[in-house]
């Protein structure tokens, strides 16, 4: 599963351990995308080999598979699927969810401007039939739901919006640059790394995807 595409413009990067069902549901949608400008980053920390056998049907140049069996924790798992990121953009998605097929227009349309980072409303999603909620029971089990949403593009203050986020005991993270649900410039993600030595110090940012 070898990428021998240029540089790619983006890289959709998938860490997951134990949930071959739901990952390659979500491998497979994101390989639906026609633009060939991307790679699809698989890091595969699981302690069988369910996935590696699930993939091992797919033909696809885009795809980049990793299966490490050996015990890390969830965080060097993050890292180590960032660190074999190739593209001029990156971005994470949990092993249960997918990408818009406008997602390498995008990261083209961050590269013509030069934009570092760039987040999104989220104005879809989807729960999954086996899937239930503490507040709403079975009531969206099953169903894909998209709210309005105008296109428009807005440039938040980036540090008003870090300040809120601590004041808010990182409850919420606003407007705030990020890997999960935003695409990054790789080349800000390899200064972070230079200046604090990694990317992903603790849980605050993967806690959702366990």
């Amino acid at each position: 599963m070898n990428n021998n595409l240029k540089r790619p413009i983006l890289s959709i990067v998938i860490p997951t351990k134990n949930r071959s069902e739901y990952a390659i549901k979500s491998i497979e949608s994101c390989l639906r995308i026609k633009e060939k400008e991307f790679e699809l980053i698989v890091e595969d920390n699981s302690n069988n080999d369910d996935l590696e056998k699930r993939i091992s049907k797919l033909d696809d140049d885009r795809l980049c598979y990793k299966h490490n069996n050996l015990p890390i924790d969830m965080n060097s798992n993050f890292e180590n699927a960032v660190e074999r990121a190739k593209g001029d953009y990156v971005t994470i998605i949990g092993d249960d969810d997918s990408v818009s097929n406008e997602i390498v227009r995008i990261a083209k349309w961050c590269k013509e401007k030069d934009i570092d980072s760039l987040i999104t409303s989220r104005p879809s999603s989807y729960t999954w039939p086996d899937s239930t909620s503490q507040k709403l029971g079975n009531l969206m089990t099953g169903k894909l739901v998209i709210k309005h949403f105008s296109g428009k593009v807005e440039y938040p203050d980036v540090r008003a919006n870090l300040i809120r986020c601590l004041r808010s005991g990182v409850s919420s993270y606003y407007s705030i640059p990020r890997l999960y649900y935003g695409i990054v410039k790789i080349e800000a993600l390899r200064k972070l790394k230079e200046e604090i030595g990694c990317l992903f110090p603790g849980p605050s940012l993967t806690w959702q995807m366990q």
